[in-house]
């Protein structure tokens, strides 16, 4: 339960802010007005990809994306046995794990 309560807050802490630094797109961290500034919210193209559509893709690549931190987590736990260090490599796997999905998400 650890890890996906890990995992959950740092989703909801870094995946605005990783979405800005990946595709430009004027989010930033969820107190500092999160994505009231970002391009999507322009009339005109380029739009941020995991934003446009009301969030749906965001929603996919973040489903993705925990997926695979919960994953890592889980690996971690079984090899050693330790609960925090599965956590703990869980949320940090975050931005390997958001940036391979950001290139995969620019390439569609």
């Amino acid at each position: 339960m650890l890890i996906v309560i890990s995992i959950i807050t740092s989703l909801l802490i870094f995946i605005l802010p990783i979405c800005g630094f990946l595709f430009q797109c004027g989010c930033t961290w969820p107190w500092s007005d999160g994505a009231t500034h970002c391009n999507i919210h322009d009339q005109l193209p380029p739009n941020c990809p995991w934003c446009v559509h009301h969030g749906i893709f965001g929603l996919l690549a973040g489903s993705v994306i925990f997926t695979c931190q919960l994953s890592v987590g889980f690996v971690i736990l079984n090899w050693t046995g330790r609960i925090a260090l599965a956590s703990a490599s869980a949320v940090f796997s975050l931005f390997p794990i958001a940036i391979i999905i950001g290139w995969l998400t620019k390439l569609f």
